[in-house]
């Protein structure tokens, strides 16, 4: 994390959220108060942008807790995607730069991820595997379906996620992650 944005954490207004693994660093005349670790991937960095193995699995008083109240919420219905086989709801949060969609199963537990904005120019498909890291991922073996704007792993290690790019050679623009 560069100065400037460790700064702007470590000055944050106390009611603001803080992206998800990234804390403030505390002053040398305080005593860190413990915490609850907020990830379990150790794939986190400082350039995660949200640890998506850390937060699918958990409740949704768990999550906005984390992340803060969300601002939009949809039912889904039985046979509206196929992860979420008895319906359940999508969920919108934003962190900084950052809009996603998080779907929670018929018992309130997050089950899947989709970024849809924040994302600017910065990845190609073939870039995938170093986006993969900013969620939470160490992604080493290539995808099991790659198509001209999009790739995925059916299955890697426990979850099937999805990269999609703005059409051929264009810059990815959305990750799809479900916990399997």
């Amino acid at each position: 994390m560069c100065i400037r944005d460790r700064f702007l954490v470590d000055n944050a207004p106390a009611d603001l959220p803080v992206p998800v693994g990234i804390t403030k660093t505390p002053s040398p005349d305080e005593t860190p108060v413990p915490t609850q670790p907020t990830t379990t991937s150790p794939a986190v960095t400082d350039e995660t942008i949200i640890d998506v193995p850390g937060i699918l699995g958990k409740s949704v008083a768990e999550i906005e807790e984390l992340l803060g109240k969300s601002t939009e919420i949809l039912p889904m219905m039985v046979g509206d995607a196929e992860e979420l086989p008895d319906g359940g709801e999508s969920r919108t949060y934003s962190q900084g730069l950052y809009t996603f969609y998080l779907f929670f199963d018929k018992n309130g537990e997050a089950t899947g991820f989709q970024l849809i904005e924040g994302l600017g120019e910065s990845y190609r498909l073939d870039q995938s595997g170093e986006l993969l890291k900013r969620f939470g991922f160490s992604v080493f073996k290539a995808p099991d379906i790659e198509a001209p704007a999009a790739s995925r792993w059916n299955n890697f290690s426990g979850y099937k996620i999805a990269v999609f790019a703005k059409g051929i050679n264009g810059p990815v623009w959305s990750v799809q992650i479900w916990r399997l």
